[in-house]
Parts: C-alpha cells; sequence; structure tokens
C-alpha cells in the first residue's frame, strides 16, 4: 500500500516528527546503545533480533524477537544488541486505563506482592497482526499524533483483552500505585507545572485538595518535592549535558543567571559553572 497525499501530512500541524515520537521504529547496532532517562514510560516490542535491557548499568534480562517489555518512567535505562536488533517504541504520554471500565490500579489486588522479577511477554497473534500493521502505517509515514495515540490505545484493548490479568499485574508491576493515575500525571508533567495552583487546576482539583491528595501520594508537600526534582533534574543537565547555563536558566524558568545561580546554590551547594567544572574535572582525572 502506499500512502495518498503524502505531502498534506507531511506538513500538517499533527505530523509527528519530533526528536521523542509517540510511536517510532529504531534499529539498534552493536556498540551503539539505545541509552536514555525519561518522565514517560515505554512499551517496546522485540521486532527483530537480541536486545540486552540494563538499568542503572546492570544487565536485567535479554530480549528475543517477538517479546515486550515495560520501562516504568523514571528510569535510567539501555537497551544494547548483540549483533543488530529492531524494536517498536511506544511511549506512554498518559498512564491508559485498560479499558474505560477497568482502571491500571485495579491490578493491585493481582499481583505478586513479594515479586521483584521483570515480566516479559510474548507477543500472542493478536498483539503480534497489531504491531505488523502499525509497523508498515510508520514504514508509509502515516505519523498523526491523533492516529499514534489512537493505536497506543487500541495496544491497551488488546492486553485487557487477551491476556490474564495476573501476568498483566506483573508486566505493570513497577507503574502500579493506588492511584495511578495521580501519581504518573505528577511525574509526566511536573516539569511544565508553573505553579502549584496552575498544577491543581491542569488536574480539575481544588489546591487544598490536590495539596492533600499529593502529599499522601509522594509523602511530602508538592512545593518542597517539585524543588527537588528541579534540582535533580538540573544536576543532571549540568553533569551530563553541554548546553549553556543561560540556555539552561530559560529551560528551568529562571529570569537571569543570577538567579538560577542562586537557585543552585541553595539547592545544590554550589553555583552551576562550578558544579559543571568539577564533573569535568573529576572525568579528566580518571
Amino acid at each position: 500500500m502506499k500512502l495518498l497525499y503524502k505531502k498534506e501530512h507531511l506538513t500538517c500541524i499533527h505530523y509527528d516528527n519530533n526528536d521523542n515520537p509517540h510511536i517510532e521504529i529504531k534499529k539498534i547496532q552493536r556498540g551503539q546503545p539505545f541509552d536514555g532517562r525519561s518522565s514517560q514510560g515505554k512499551i517496546v516490542f522485540v521486532m527483530d533480533g537480541t536486545a540486552i535491557y540494563r538499568l542503572g548499568g546492570l544487565m536485567v534480562t535479554e530480549l528475543h524477537e517477538g517479546q515486550i517489555l515495560l520501562i516504568a518512567p523514571d528510569k535510567r535505562f539501555s537497551l544494547s544488541a548483540k549483533d543488530s536488533a529492531k524494536l517498536l517504541i511506544i511511549r506512554l504520554t498518559t498512564v491508559e486505563n485498560l479499558c474505560e471500565c477497568f482502571p491500571l490500579e485495579n491490578l493491585l489486588k493481582h499481583r505478586e506482592t513479594d515479586s521483584k522479577d521483570i515480566t516479559i511477554l510474548e507477543a500472542n497473534q493478536a498483539v503480534d497482526t497489531f504491531m505488523t500493521a502499525l509497523t508498515e502505517s510508520l514504514k508509509q509515514g502515516l505519523r498523526c499524533r491523533y492516529y499514534l495515540e489512537t493505536k497506543a490505545k487500541e495496544l491497551f484493548y488488546l492486553l485487557r483483552a487477551y491476556y490474564p490479568k495476573e501476568q498483566l499485574a506483573q508486566f505493570f508491576g513497577e507503574m502500579l500505585q493506588a492511584d495511578a493515575h495521580f501519581y504518573y500525571f505528577v511525574k509526566q508533567n511536573y516539569q511544565n507545572a508553573g505553579s502549584i495552583p496552575d498544577f491543581a487546576r491542569t488536574m480539575g482539583l481544588k489546591q487544598l485538595t490536590f495539596e492533600k491528595k499529593f502529599k499522601e501520594i509522594f509523602g511530602m508537600p508538592p512545593y518542597k518535592w517539585l524543588i527537588e526534582q528541579k534540582s535533580r533534574d538540573i544536576h543532571r543537565d549540568l553533569c551530563a549535558g553541554n548546553k549553556p547555563l543561560k540556555e539552561l536558566a530559560i529551560h528551568y524558568g529562571f529570569s537571569s543567571k543570577s538567579s538560577f545561580s542562586d537557585f543552585c546554590k541553595k539547592n545544590l551547594g554550589a553555583p552551576p559553572g562550578r558544579i559543571r567544572g568539577d564533573i569535568r574535572l573529576d572525568t579528566s582525572e580518571e
């Protein structure tokens, strides 16, 4: 099949061509791993080859063709290949219900609480057919954001329909919370939260209700948690990135380099230039 009116698709404002698309096919070669850390969860389907999954540098499991892996949000991971591998990656921009009548947190009662193993799903005929058709659409250039969001939802319907709840509870184990929607909405949107009242409004909650629920789930007030997350993210970018300090200040919402520097001194113990310089000095001496 051939995609018709391709130019119209490519120039549409809803065409998904950013660096981290909702759904993508990624080929990895030996010595060229797919590394990352993201606020978004990911479902990874191995289409061809063998991939090695690592968390924090430690090997967790080996994935083979037809197997499906869930990477929970906020994990530093690596996927590498023994020779080469082709992966289909679906980024979970929201935590979907398995269907309209079955929220993800309903799986909690089906989970083995003492199990810490990573659960790999084997693609059945329904999921394999879904993946094959989706792959072909992507190859043809069908990358409308709304289409990709619909396909991600379709996958959840298929998981709900064709896999036992006990197996899904283990597969989604790291993402199961008593209030998964609230937890992952915060984790996926805190960087664009703005003020606490604005954050509460985006969730359709009154500020006092939001703050109470936030403290119940995260164990601290939202303002304190947001400062800790912002500090951690800034420290990571100072250590691992090359973006100029002025750009970092703008990215994190500071009105000037001096206010950015004051924040770093208060929450990280040193101005940003010194933190970055110390890291590079340590690296050069190794």
